[in-house]
């Protein structure tokens, strides 16, 4: 047999090696070279012919022939295991995992039902969400598919933690969130991102004062009390108070360190009932302690200083009051004795005689004893009436008087009750009505009456020519004295003219729970709706000066005034309330004119939310098409509006108390010019282009109007030029 072509390669040398490795087993070893090749398949050397080996070779034939046989076992066994194991194994497989399928499709299911098979318990919202939806949308099953995928939407964003927010104030801001809007989790949702933006705004806001920790602490705890849990409303307050607080900081700032802390110290304190008197009381408090350090005044007249701070450690004012009257003093020495005090001492010491202080709802009364035709009745505030509940009771005496027995005054502040039994006590004697001076000029005027606390305050105030009336400063100090009710006296005669009342307001009582900063003119409020918020900002921030008048007092006209009905007075209350709401909401509409106010709106959030898709997250619409549905919105919005109002006026009745007769007008007149305005432009802006909320208009680009344009939060300040 001849060697392959390849016999020279390194694959033949190798083979070669093999050959010798077994001539050494199998042959003697050769003389020379070996005569024979070797069989790549079978592994064995063929001799060529004519080959001669010695007779010794074949004496360890057997040996030879074992060795050979060893070989070739090993070739096969190698091949083997090569082979056939993974085969085997990839057999093996296949049949457990057919057997496996077999037995689990057989009996597995009666094994692991329990187990494996169990469906998750259901959700009871999301069954609630399907069955508002089929409420809402019955035969439209493509926009009821729509508004269930956006509450699950909304309901697994609500459950999702914002960074930064606490997770205790997270779970209020849901439980309110929840509780403005059952089962609506798309309005839950809006809600929650605007509070928890507020919230983090608080601490921003916090940082930037120039207050320390202390002062900081008590304007959030004080604003979260009134508050509580609306951190959108204590957001713009915090910035108010700590903006106010941080500024009469800064402009008493030379003041000396013991001053500040006391004045700070009390401060704190009256936070808690009221932030904004607090932080009015904090500038006061600085500018009586300036003005008594700086007031010069002739050297004769010694130390007038003197013993002050010790007489009222606490309270700069006082002490300024004092150092005023000892100037009085000093200027009037030389003159009769009479005249050191005007007369003062026996002026209140008459209205010790004749007041009866009265405490109900954290405010002190002045009430009085009068006689009608014989008979005493009990004279008192018109605003007691806002905490009669079944019955009044005065310690004086043991009166007592059912609701039903007060009557109320057709023209003023003041309602009276017959009083049964004896009263140890003479009646008020009133100057009548035709003695009241015209003009005041020159009058000794005094007015004395109860602050909220009931302790005596007395003002003297400087009369001009003409009618009784106040001047800025004087009022401010009868506005102090908490209610109506204190008694105006003529110095130099002694005679009670009248009793002081402050008429009602347009309203700006029952603006208390409301962010005050949206009643203001905005560069982003719509067009021509500027008339509107100064109509409304005017009752919300009245001049309350010319609202102190003096009122006669004439027994004999007891006679003529409407019995008391408690229901339909608070009624009425709650009447005005809704309408000052109304107002607010849609004066706010159109001041800050963003779709995103709108959807928190308690007024417009309606009509809002059922256009939030086609607005915010719906395709792309035409520019006619999206104006058309913003022209819907509009009529929607004021349509709501619309039904509120007409359900208030239904309600009003056409003689309402004095109380609120003139709040009640005030208010009607603001919505007719806000529902003319949104009317007027619903009509005469058809392409709705000069009316469109600033936050939509960033959403137009060139003939389309695209909802999912993101807009940041610097291009939104930007447009609101905040």
């Amino acid at each position: 047999m001849e060697a392959p072509a390849s016999f020279g390669s390194a694959r033949a040398r190798q083979r070669t090696r093999r050959v010798a490795e077994m001539r050494r087993g199998f042959f003697c070893p050769p003389r020379g070279k070996p005569e024979g090749i070797f069989c790549r398949s079978t592994r064995v050397i063929f001799l060529k012919k004519n080959f001669a080996c010695p007779e010794s070779c074949f004496a360890s034939s057997r040996r030879a022939v074992l060795v050979f046989l060893r070989n070739c076992f090993d070739t096969a066994r190698a091949f083997a295991l090569k082979t056939f194991p993974i085969k085997l194994i990839l057999l093996a497989v296949a049949f457990a995992l057919l057997g496996g399928w077999y037995c689990y499709d057989k009996y597995g299911g009666d094994i692991f039902a329990g187990k494996f098979n169990a469906e998750p318990p259901a959700d009871p919202r999301v069954e609630a969400i399907e069955k508002r939806g089929m409420e809402l949308f019955p035969t439209k099953e493509k926009q009821r598919e729509r508004w269930i995928a956006d509450q699950k939407s909304a309901m697994a964003k609500i459950s999702q933690r914002r960074r930064g927010v606490p997770a205790s104030m997270g779970d209020e801001i849901r439980a309110l969130a929840e509780k403005k809007f059952p089962g609506d989790y798309d309005r839950q949702h809006s809600f929650v991102m605007a509070q928890e933006t507020a919230a983090l705004a608080i601490k921003d806001a916090v940082n930037s004062f120039g207050l320390s920790r202390e002062e900081s602490s008590a304007v959030i705890e004080a604003v979260a009390r009134i508050y509580a849990g609306d951190y959108t409303a204590q957001a713009s307050s915090v910035m108010r108070l700590g903006d106010a607080l941080s500024a009469v900081k800064e402009k008493w700032k030379d003041v000396p360190k013991s001053d500040y802390s006391l004045i700070l110290k009390n401060t704190l304190e009256k936070m808690n009932e009221d932030p904004d008197a607090a932080v009015r009381y904090f500038d006061r408090q600085f500018l009586a302690r300036h003005n008594f350090l700086m007031k010069k005044f002739p050297p004769e007249f010694g130390n007038l200083r003197e013993g002050i701070q010790e007489m009222f450690p606490s309270d700069f004012c006082a002490q300024l009051a004092e150092l005023d009257s000892r100037l009085d003093a000093a200027f009037l020495k030389g003159k009769p004795a009479e005249a050191y005090d005007g007369g003062k001492k026996q002026t209140e010491d008459f209205f010790y005689k004749n007041v009866f202080i009265k405490q109900a709802g954290g405010m002190s009364f002045c009430c009085y004893f009068v006689e009608v035709a014989g008979k005493k009745a009990f004279l008192f505030p018109a605003e007691m009436l806002e905490h009669v509940g079944g019955e009044l009771k005065f310690d004086y005496g043991d009166v007592v008087f059912k609701s039903s027995d007060i009557y109320v005054s057709p023209d003023s502040m003041f309602a009276c009750a017959a009083v049964s039994g004896d009263v140890p006590a003479s009646p008020v004697e009133f100057c009548p009505p035709s003695d009241i001076p015209e003009s005041f000029e020159g009058k000794r005027i005094a007015i004395i009456g109860a602050n909220r606390d009931g302790a005596r305050r007395s003002i003297y105030p400087v009369m001009k020519k003409g009618a009784f009336a106040l001047g800025v400063a004087d009022y401010s100090k009868v506005a102090n004295l908490g209610a109506g009710g204190a008694m105006v006296v003529d110095a130099d005669s002694r005679k009670l003219l009248g009793l002081i009342e402050l008429s009602p307001s347009n309203g700006i009582e029952f603006f208390g729970g409301f962010d005050a900063t949206y009643v203001s003119t905005s560069p982003s409020q719509m067009p021509g709706c500027e008339p509107l918020i100064k109509n409304l900002e005017s009752a919300v921030r009245q001049d309350l000066s010319g609202r102190a008048r003096l009122v006669p007092i004439d027994p004999e006209s007891f006679k003529s005034w409407r019995k008391f009905d408690a229901g339909e007075y608070a009624l009425e209350g709650k009447i005005l309330a809704d309408l000052c709401a109304l107002n607010y909401w849609a004066v706010r509409f159109v001041r800050t004119n963003t779709f995103v106010d709108a959807l928190g709106s308690a007024r417009a959030g309606r009509a809002a939310g059922k256009y939030k898709y086609d607005f915010l997250e719906g395709p792309r619409l035409h520019k006619s098409l999206f104006f058309r549905k913003y022209s819907d919105y509009i009529r929607e919005v004021l349509s709501d509006m619309s039904l509120e109002a007409d359900r208030i006026a239904k309600n009003t009745p056409k003689n309402p108390y004095y109380r609120y007769a003139a709040p009640l007008s005030a208010q009607s007149e603001i919505f007719k010019s806000v529902s003319a305005y949104l009317s007027g432009l619903s009509r005469t802006n058809s392409d709705a282009g000069g009316f469109l909320h600033v936050d939509l208009n960033e959403r137009l680009d060139g003939d389309s109007y695209k909802p999912k344009t993101l807009i940041s939060k610097e291009r939104m300040n930007e447009i609101l030029s905040f």
